[in-house]
């Protein structure tokens, strides 16, 4: 049911797996793996909606060593994520992402720059067209 939706978030380079030969379907997300996934996400549908840079530590938190900071980053400047506290501003990566706060960070990011997000099937012919 879910595998065309997982090969092609792999295929087009909005998830790399939990490993380099697995995706782990049943594993929570964490806000830190959500920012790749919707920051990725984002740039995919819409090149420069949310740019990835070089680590700042905007928040105190994430550590510039830490790889997911420019995608984390990259979401708190586009106005999607605003951390999980803010004195002093943290961002809790390590916590797993609630489904309210996912409901947020995608309506958030859908609607930012006003994308219009391919459908599932657009994105399975673009990466396996139909055989001849």
């Amino acid at each position: 049911m879910f595998y065309p939706y997982i090969e092609t978030i792999l295929h087009t380079n909005i998830t790399s797996g939990c490993t380099d030969t697995q995706y782990c379907p049943y594993n929570n997300v964490l806000r830190n793996q959500m920012a790749k996934f919707i920051s990725s996400a984002m740039e995919n549908a819409y090149s420069s909606s949310c740019p990835i840079n070089s680590c700042q530590q905007i928040f105190v938190d994430v550590f510039n060593n830490n790889p997911f900071c420019p995608f984390i980053e990259a979401l708190y400047n586009a106005g999607i994520v605003t951390g999980c506290a803010t004195n002093p501003l943290r961002y809790c990566p390590s916590n797993t992402t609630t489904r309210q706060a996912m409901a947020k960070f995608i309506l958030a990011s859908a609607s930012s720059r006003m994308l219009t997000l391919p459908t599932h099937s657009a994105l399975i012919s673009k990466h396996y067209p139909p055989k001849a």
